[in-house]
């Protein structure tokens, strides 16, 4: 039964991971596309750096699978 919920789990996780990666390209390469500019001297406010760089870690931290609970195990 374990072995069961750890495939499942896998098959979530890698679900979930498939999803979102369109999704982390597109936000990586916004956020990349504004420090190119912001390193070429472009005015970019403060606001819009934070905006895009938590952005694409909201994202990458969905895409984390959350800690293994070891409870169930005992």
């Amino acid at each position: 039964m374990i072995m069961t919920t750890q495939t499942n789990q896998d098959q979530c996780a890698g679900a979930r991971i498939a999803a979102l990666l369109p999704i982390m390209d597109e936000r990586y390469a916004r956020l990349k596309g504004t420090l190119s500019q912001a390193a070429a001297g472009a005015d970019i406010p403060d606001w819009r750096l934070d905006l895009e760089r938590a952005d694409l870690a909201t994202v990458l931290e969905v895409m984390t699978p959350p800690p293994a609970d070891d409870d169930d195990e005992e």
